[in-house]
Protein backbone atom coordinates (compact mmCIF):
# COMPACT_ATOMS: atom_id res chain seq x y z
CA UNK A 1 0.00 0.00 0.00
CA UNK A 2 1.24 3.50 -0.80
CA UNK A 3 2.24 5.42 2.33
CA UNK A 4 -0.48 7.99 2.91
CA UNK A 5 1.84 9.90 5.23
CA UNK A 6 3.98 10.76 2.22
CA UNK A 7 1.65 12.47 -0.22
CA UNK A 8 3.51 15.71 -0.81
CA UNK A 9 3.75 15.22 -4.56
CA UNK A 10 -0.01 14.62 -4.75
CA UNK A 11 -0.65 17.76 -2.69
CA UNK A 12 1.53 19.81 -4.99
CA UNK A 13 -0.02 18.39 -8.14
CA UNK A 14 -3.43 19.46 -6.88
CA UNK A 15 -2.26 23.03 -7.48
CA UNK A 16 -0.98 22.08 -10.93
CA UNK A 17 -4.34 20.43 -11.69
CA UNK A 18 -6.14 23.58 -10.55
CA UNK A 19 -4.00 25.63 -12.96
CA UNK A 20 -4.84 23.17 -15.74
CA UNK A 21 -8.54 23.73 -15.05
CA UNK A 22 -7.98 27.48 -15.31
CA UNK A 23 -6.23 26.85 -18.64
CA UNK A 24 -9.24 24.87 -19.92
CA UNK A 25 -11.52 27.79 -19.07
CA UNK A 26 -9.27 30.62 -20.33
CA UNK A 27 -7.55 29.12 -23.43
CA UNK A 28 -4.16 30.74 -22.71
CA UNK A 29 -2.62 30.03 -26.11
CA UNK A 30 -5.65 31.02 -28.18
CA UNK A 31 -4.07 34.27 -29.36
CA UNK A 32 -0.76 32.50 -30.06
CA UNK A 33 -1.63 29.31 -31.93
CA UNK A 34 -4.96 27.49 -32.11
CA UNK A 35 -3.42 24.01 -32.40
CA UNK A 36 -1.09 24.56 -29.44
CA UNK A 37 -4.04 25.85 -27.44
CA UNK A 38 -6.05 22.74 -28.31
CA UNK A 39 -3.19 20.46 -27.25
CA UNK A 40 -2.91 22.25 -23.93
CA UNK A 41 -6.59 22.69 -23.08
CA UNK A 42 -8.23 19.92 -25.10
CA UNK A 43 -5.65 17.20 -24.42
CA UNK A 44 -3.03 17.58 -21.66
CA UNK A 45 -5.16 19.62 -19.26
CA UNK A 46 -7.85 16.91 -19.36
CA UNK A 47 -5.88 14.90 -16.78
CA UNK A 48 -6.91 17.41 -14.08
CA UNK A 49 -10.48 16.37 -13.32
CA UNK A 50 -9.83 12.58 -13.43
CA UNK A 51 -6.95 13.25 -11.02
CA UNK A 52 -9.30 15.02 -8.60
CA UNK A 53 -11.84 12.19 -8.83
CA UNK A 54 -9.10 9.60 -8.29
CA UNK A 55 -7.87 11.49 -5.23
CA UNK A 56 -11.39 11.29 -3.79
CA UNK A 57 -11.26 7.52 -4.20
CA UNK A 58 -7.74 7.41 -2.78
CA UNK A 59 -8.76 9.01 0.52
CA UNK A 60 -12.17 7.37 0.98
CA UNK A 61 -12.93 4.09 2.72
CA UNK A 62 -15.87 2.78 0.70
CA UNK A 63 -16.54 -0.02 3.16
CA UNK A 64 -17.58 2.53 5.77
CA UNK A 65 -21.02 4.07 5.32
CA UNK A 66 -20.01 6.70 7.89
CA UNK A 67 -17.07 7.77 5.71
CA UNK A 68 -19.29 7.96 2.65
CA UNK A 69 -21.83 10.00 4.59
CA UNK A 70 -19.08 12.33 5.76
CA UNK A 71 -17.76 12.73 2.20
CA UNK A 72 -21.27 13.43 0.91
CA UNK A 73 -22.02 16.04 3.58
CA UNK A 74 -18.69 17.83 3.15
CA UNK A 75 -18.93 17.88 -0.65
CA UNK A 76 -22.52 19.10 -0.65
CA UNK A 77 -21.65 21.74 1.95
CA UNK A 78 -18.84 23.00 -0.31
CA UNK A 79 -21.24 22.91 -3.25
CA UNK A 80 -23.83 24.91 -1.31
CA UNK A 81 -21.18 27.47 -0.34
CA UNK A 82 -20.10 27.75 -3.98
CA UNK A 83 -23.72 28.26 -5.08
CA UNK A 84 -24.09 31.10 -2.56
CA UNK A 85 -20.85 32.67 -3.82
CA UNK A 86 -22.16 32.56 -7.40
CA UNK A 87 -25.66 33.88 -6.69
CA UNK A 88 -24.73 37.33 -8.03
CA UNK A 89 -23.61 35.68 -11.28
CA UNK A 90 -26.98 34.16 -12.14
CA UNK A 91 -27.18 30.80 -10.33
CA UNK A 92 -30.55 31.87 -8.90
CA UNK A 93 -32.02 30.72 -12.24
CA UNK A 94 -30.50 27.24 -12.02
CA UNK A 95 -32.92 24.37 -12.62
CA UNK A 96 -33.02 21.14 -10.65
CA UNK A 97 -31.38 19.42 -13.64
CA UNK A 98 -28.50 21.89 -13.50
CA UNK A 99 -28.10 21.53 -9.74
CA UNK A 100 -28.01 17.73 -9.87
CA UNK A 101 -25.97 17.08 -13.02
CA UNK A 102 -24.48 20.18 -14.63
CA UNK A 103 -23.65 22.42 -11.69
CA UNK A 104 -25.26 25.70 -10.74
CA UNK A 105 -22.38 27.41 -12.56
CA UNK A 106 -20.49 25.86 -15.47
CA UNK A 107 -17.53 24.51 -13.45
CA UNK A 108 -19.49 23.48 -10.36
CA UNK A 109 -20.67 20.26 -12.02
CA UNK A 110 -17.72 18.58 -10.28
CA UNK A 111 -19.40 18.63 -6.85
CA UNK A 112 -22.66 16.77 -7.65
CA UNK A 113 -20.60 14.48 -9.93
CA UNK A 114 -18.26 13.66 -7.06
CA UNK A 115 -21.17 12.78 -4.76
CA UNK A 116 -22.98 10.72 -7.42
CA UNK A 117 -19.79 8.92 -8.41
CA UNK A 118 -18.86 8.16 -4.80
CA UNK A 119 -22.31 6.72 -4.07
CA UNK A 120 -22.10 4.53 -7.17
CA UNK A 121 -18.65 3.29 -6.14
CA UNK A 122 -19.98 2.62 -2.63
CA UNK A 123 -22.59 0.34 -4.21
CA UNK A 124 -20.03 -1.25 -6.57
CA UNK A 125 -17.68 -2.07 -3.68
CA UNK A 126 -20.27 -4.56 -2.49
CA UNK A 127 -19.37 -6.62 -5.56
CA UNK A 128 -16.13 -8.48 -6.30
CA UNK A 129 -13.39 -6.35 -7.84
CA UNK A 130 -13.71 -7.55 -11.44
CA UNK A 131 -17.49 -7.02 -11.78
CA UNK A 132 -17.19 -3.66 -10.03
CA UNK A 133 -14.57 -2.44 -12.50
CA UNK A 134 -16.51 -3.94 -15.42
CA UNK A 135 -19.61 -1.93 -14.51
CA UNK A 136 -17.62 1.27 -13.94
CA UNK A 137 -15.81 0.74 -17.26
CA UNK A 138 -19.13 0.10 -19.05
CA UNK A 139 -20.54 3.35 -17.67
CA UNK A 140 -17.42 5.15 -18.88
CA UNK A 141 -17.71 3.68 -22.38
CA UNK A 142 -21.33 4.85 -22.55
CA UNK A 143 -20.13 8.28 -21.47
CA UNK A 144 -17.33 8.40 -24.04
CA UNK A 145 -19.69 7.57 -26.90
CA UNK A 146 -22.04 10.28 -25.71
CA UNK A 147 -19.15 12.76 -25.57
CA UNK A 148 -16.00 12.60 -27.71
CA UNK A 149 -17.23 9.77 -29.96
CA UNK A 150 -20.88 10.77 -30.22
CA UNK A 151 -20.83 11.01 -34.02
CA UNK A 152 -20.33 7.22 -34.20
CA UNK A 153 -23.62 6.63 -32.39
CA UNK A 154 -25.81 9.01 -34.38
CA UNK A 155 -26.28 6.54 -37.23
CA UNK A 156 -27.47 3.73 -34.95
CA UNK A 157 -31.14 4.40 -34.14
CA UNK A 158 -31.41 2.30 -30.93
CA UNK A 159 -28.19 3.78 -29.52
CA UNK A 160 -29.13 7.27 -30.59
CA UNK A 161 -32.51 6.81 -28.92
CA UNK A 162 -30.70 5.98 -25.68
CA UNK A 163 -28.61 9.14 -25.85
CA UNK A 164 -31.66 11.20 -26.81
CA UNK A 165 -33.31 9.87 -23.65
CA UNK A 166 -30.23 10.82 -21.63
CA UNK A 167 -30.28 14.33 -23.12
CA UNK A 168 -33.69 14.84 -21.58
CA UNK A 169 -32.10 14.32 -18.16
CA UNK A 170 -28.68 15.95 -18.55
CA UNK A 171 -26.82 17.87 -21.25
CA UNK A 172 -23.52 16.00 -20.95
CA UNK A 173 -22.47 12.43 -20.26
CA UNK A 174 -19.45 13.97 -18.54
CA UNK A 175 -21.10 13.66 -15.15
CA UNK A 176 -21.24 11.67 -11.94
CA UNK A 177 -23.00 8.71 -13.56
CA UNK A 178 -20.66 8.00 -16.47
CA UNK A 179 -17.43 9.91 -15.87
CA UNK A 180 -16.66 9.91 -12.15
CA UNK A 181 -17.13 6.28 -10.97
CA UNK A 182 -14.26 4.70 -12.89
CA UNK A 183 -11.68 7.25 -11.72
CA UNK A 184 -12.91 7.18 -8.12
CA UNK A 185 -12.71 3.38 -8.20
CA UNK A 186 -9.22 3.54 -9.73
CA UNK A 187 -8.04 5.93 -7.02
CA UNK A 188 -9.40 3.64 -4.33
CA UNK A 189 -7.67 0.63 -5.88
CA UNK A 190 -4.36 2.51 -6.12
CA UNK A 191 -4.60 3.35 -2.42
CA UNK A 192 -4.82 -0.33 -1.54
CA UNK A 193 -2.02 -1.63 -3.74
CA UNK A 194 1.61 -0.70 -3.66
CA UNK A 195 2.71 1.23 -6.73
CA UNK A 196 5.81 -0.78 -7.69
CA UNK A 197 6.97 0.93 -10.88
CA UNK A 198 10.03 3.11 -10.48
CA UNK A 199 10.02 6.77 -11.40
CA UNK A 200 11.62 6.20 -14.78
CA UNK A 201 9.15 3.48 -15.75
CA UNK A 202 6.20 5.52 -14.50
CA UNK A 203 7.48 8.57 -16.36
CA UNK A 204 7.78 6.59 -19.59
CA UNK A 205 4.28 5.20 -19.09
CA UNK A 206 2.93 8.70 -18.47
CA UNK A 207 4.71 10.09 -21.53
CA UNK A 208 3.34 7.31 -23.73
CA UNK A 209 -0.16 7.85 -22.31
CA UNK A 210 0.04 11.59 -23.03
CA UNK A 211 1.24 10.79 -26.55
CA UNK A 212 -1.79 8.53 -27.00
CA UNK A 213 -4.01 11.32 -25.69
CA UNK A 214 -2.45 13.66 -28.24
CA UNK A 215 -3.13 11.23 -31.10
CA UNK A 216 -6.66 10.56 -29.88
CA UNK A 217 -7.40 14.26 -29.38
CA UNK A 218 -6.05 15.31 -32.78
CA UNK A 219 -7.88 12.43 -34.46
CA UNK A 220 -11.17 13.46 -32.89
CA UNK A 221 -10.58 17.11 -33.74
CA UNK A 222 -9.44 16.38 -37.30
CA UNK A 223 -12.42 14.26 -38.30
CA UNK A 224 -14.95 16.16 -36.21
CA UNK A 225 -15.95 13.19 -34.05
CA UNK A 226 -16.40 15.07 -30.83
CA UNK A 227 -19.64 16.56 -29.62
CA UNK A 228 -17.55 17.52 -26.62
CA UNK A 229 -13.92 16.72 -25.87
CA UNK A 230 -13.96 15.80 -22.19
CA UNK A 231 -13.72 12.00 -22.21
CA UNK A 232 -10.85 10.07 -23.82
CA UNK A 233 -10.03 6.38 -23.56
CA UNK A 234 -6.35 7.27 -23.14
CA UNK A 235 -7.17 9.30 -20.03
CA UNK A 236 -7.43 6.03 -18.11
CA UNK A 237 -3.78 4.88 -18.43
CA UNK A 238 -2.65 8.52 -18.13
CA UNK A 239 -4.33 8.76 -14.72
CA UNK A 240 -2.83 5.47 -13.53
CA UNK A 241 0.71 6.38 -14.61
CA UNK A 242 0.34 9.89 -13.21
CA UNK A 243 -0.46 8.42 -9.77
CA UNK A 244 2.43 6.01 -10.12
CA UNK A 245 4.82 8.82 -11.09
CA UNK A 246 3.74 11.12 -8.25
CA UNK A 247 4.01 8.28 -5.72
CA UNK A 248 7.70 7.89 -6.58
CA UNK A 249 8.53 11.27 -5.02
CA UNK A 250 9.22 11.45 -1.29
CA UNK A 251 8.27 14.95 -0.25
CA UNK A 252 6.54 16.38 2.78
CA UNK A 253 2.73 16.58 2.66
CA UNK A 254 1.13 20.01 2.37
CA UNK A 255 -2.50 19.73 3.52
CA UNK A 256 -3.03 23.46 2.97
CA UNK A 257 -2.39 22.93 -0.75
CA UNK A 258 -5.33 20.51 -0.89
CA UNK A 259 -7.74 23.11 0.45
CA UNK A 260 -6.22 25.96 -1.57
CA UNK A 261 -6.54 23.95 -4.80
CA UNK A 262 -10.27 23.53 -4.21
CA UNK A 263 -10.70 27.27 -3.57
CA UNK A 264 -8.77 28.00 -6.77
CA UNK A 265 -11.12 25.67 -8.63
CA UNK A 266 -14.18 27.39 -7.15
CA UNK A 267 -13.07 31.01 -7.43
CA UNK A 268 -11.20 31.27 -10.74
CA UNK A 269 -14.26 32.22 -12.85
CA UNK A 270 -14.86 35.15 -10.50
CA UNK A 271 -11.25 36.22 -10.97
CA UNK A 272 -11.79 36.03 -14.73
CA UNK A 273 -14.98 38.09 -14.45
CA UNK A 274 -13.35 40.95 -12.54
CA UNK A 275 -10.33 40.98 -14.84
CA UNK A 276 -12.75 41.31 -17.76
CA UNK A 277 -14.56 44.16 -16.01
CA UNK A 278 -11.26 45.95 -15.36
CA UNK A 279 -10.21 45.48 -19.00
CA UNK A 280 -13.46 47.08 -20.19
CA UNK A 281 -12.94 49.98 -17.78
CA UNK A 282 -9.47 50.45 -19.24
CA UNK A 283 -10.90 50.47 -22.75
CA UNK A 284 -9.45 47.10 -23.80
CA UNK A 285 -11.97 45.28 -25.97
CA UNK A 286 -12.12 41.46 -26.05
CA UNK A 287 -9.19 41.24 -23.64
CA UNK A 288 -9.44 37.49 -22.91
CA UNK A 289 -9.21 36.58 -26.61
CA UNK A 290 -6.72 39.21 -27.79
CA UNK A 291 -4.38 38.74 -24.83
CA UNK A 292 -5.26 35.20 -23.85
CA UNK A 293 -1.99 34.25 -22.17
CA UNK A 294 -1.92 37.46 -20.11
CA UNK A 295 -5.53 36.84 -19.14
CA UNK A 296 -4.63 33.30 -18.04
CA UNK A 297 -1.71 34.55 -15.93
CA UNK A 298 -3.81 37.25 -14.26
CA UNK A 299 -6.67 34.84 -13.53
CA UNK A 300 -4.21 32.33 -12.06
CA UNK A 301 -2.42 34.88 -9.88
CA UNK A 302 -5.65 36.38 -8.59
CA UNK A 303 -7.15 32.94 -7.93
CA UNK A 304 -4.05 31.79 -6.03
CA UNK A 305 -3.99 35.00 -3.99
CA UNK A 306 -7.64 34.59 -3.04
CA UNK A 307 -7.31 30.89 -2.23
CA UNK A 308 -4.20 31.18 -0.07
CA UNK A 309 -5.61 34.33 1.52
CA UNK A 310 -8.65 32.32 2.60
CA UNK A 311 -6.45 29.53 3.98
CA UNK A 312 -4.21 31.96 5.86
CA UNK A 313 -7.27 33.64 7.34
CA UNK A 314 -8.70 30.28 8.36
CA UNK A 315 -5.42 29.26 9.98
CA UNK A 316 -5.22 32.56 11.88
CA UNK A 317 -8.82 32.20 13.03
CA UNK A 318 -8.10 28.64 14.19
CA UNK A 319 -5.10 29.79 16.23
CA UNK A 320 -7.17 32.58 17.77
CA UNK A 321 -9.89 30.12 18.75
CA UNK A 322 -7.40 27.77 20.38
CA UNK A 323 -5.83 30.61 22.31
CA UNK A 324 -9.26 31.75 23.48
CA UNK A 325 -10.16 28.24 24.65
CA UNK A 326 -6.84 27.82 26.48
CA UNK A 327 -7.35 31.11 28.31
Amino acid sequence: MTDKNNLGAFDRFRLVAAVLVIAIHTSPLWSVNETCNFLLTGVFARVAVPFFFAMTGYFTDFKSSARIGNLTVKTLAMYAAAIVIYLPFGTYSATLRMLLFEGAFYHLWYFPACVTGALIVFALKMLPTVPAFAIAAALYVIGVFGDSYYVLTKGLPPVRAMYDFFSGIFSYTRNGLFFAPLYILLGNALAKHRLDRNRFGAGIGLAVSLALMTVEGLLLKGIAFATHDNMFFSLIPATIFLFDFLASFKVKPRPCYRKAAMWIYILHPIAGYWIGVLAVRLGIDNFSARYSFMNFVLVTVLSFAAAFGIELARAAFGRLRRQTVEQ
